[in-house]
């Protein structure tokens, strides 16, 4: 405990002066370049169990890069470069991450849903939970509800961080075809917490397991084991379930991103939009 105090979120950390910073420092975003695909970031390497697209792990993957990048600015280190063997040249980390959060945005884009599916969670405007790409057979034998499209829709928390990454990039970088681009799925995820996200209309967000079967997570949050939640003894879990860190997103929607990032989004797109 001592150590983790003495040492978080020290600039002197930061400043990578140390030839074993530096070594982890570069590990680390090789290790990202080579999870890196078209579509976003996959959790683990194409031999591994885990080779697919999660979409809230791939957009707080953009985040915390994201603070990275701040706290590099603050520390004058912009300009590190990167070398790792899957690139053909050095870049800054700047350039690197640019390109980083283009890809997840663009890829979660692609795979948002569209129509509704009680099978694998789909709604419209619904970011997904996970994209396979094939399926994997023990997948299809255990009848996980990614044998439609590779895609799982059953994360809840995914199509806030979805708002809430695009928002931090536009304040970021100030990309304006990016936003353009995006506009059309940041519209759609909105209107999916407008319609699907507190069904009951109590103020509070919630979720309830849709698919007909009962298969797929009980727990759709990053907590999404069967034993994140234990209900008190001989109780049954009674769905819907409503996360207290939901509604940290949902009041961070409202407050940090509804006024100054999703509502500037829109305020910066119509004057950018005038302007041009």
């Amino acid at each position: 405990m001592e150590f983790v105090k003495r040492h978080a979120f020290s600039q002197a950390d930061l400043a990578l002066d140390s030839e074993v910073l530096h070594t982890f420092w570069h590990n680390a975003l090789a290790v990202l370049q080579s999870l890196q695909t078209p579509l976003g970031v996959t959790a683990s390497g194409r031999d591994d169990q885990f080779h697919a697209i999660f979409g809230r792990d791939s957009l707080w993957t953009v985040l915390l890069a994201l603070e990275a990048g701040r706290l590099l600015q603050a520390t004058k280190m912009q300009d590190e470069k990167i070398y790792t063997p899957s690139l053909a040249y050095p870049v800054n980390y700047h350039t690197w991450l640019h390109e980083l959060a283009t890809t997840v945005l663009r890829g979660l884009a692609s795979l948002q849903g569209r129509v509704v599916n009680d099978f694998n969670e789909e709604q419209p405007g619904r970011i997904i939970h996970e994209y396979w790409d094939p399926v994997p057979q023990r997948m299809i034998v255990a009848r996980w509800p990614v044998v439609i499209n590779g895609r799982y829709y059953g994360a809840f928390d995914s199509t806030f961080l979805f708002v809430i990454t695009a928002a931090q990039v536009d304040a970021y970088f100030h990309d304006e075809a990016l936003l353009e681009e995006l506009w059309p799925h940041i519209d759609a995820a909105l209107h999916w917490m407008l319609d699907w996200s507190d069904l009951d209309q109590d103020g509070l967000v919630e979720y309830s397991r849709r698919n007909p079967e009962g298969i797929g997570l009980a727990n759709e949050v990053w907590k999404d084991s069967a034993e994140a939640v234990q209900p008190r003894e001989h109780e049954p879990l009674r769905h819907p379930l409503t996360w207290i860190e939901l509604q940290g997103s949902r009041l961070f929607l409202q407050t940090r991103v509804t006024c100054s990032g999703a509502a500037s989004l829109t305020k910066n797109r119509r004057s950018r939009s005038a302007s041009g």
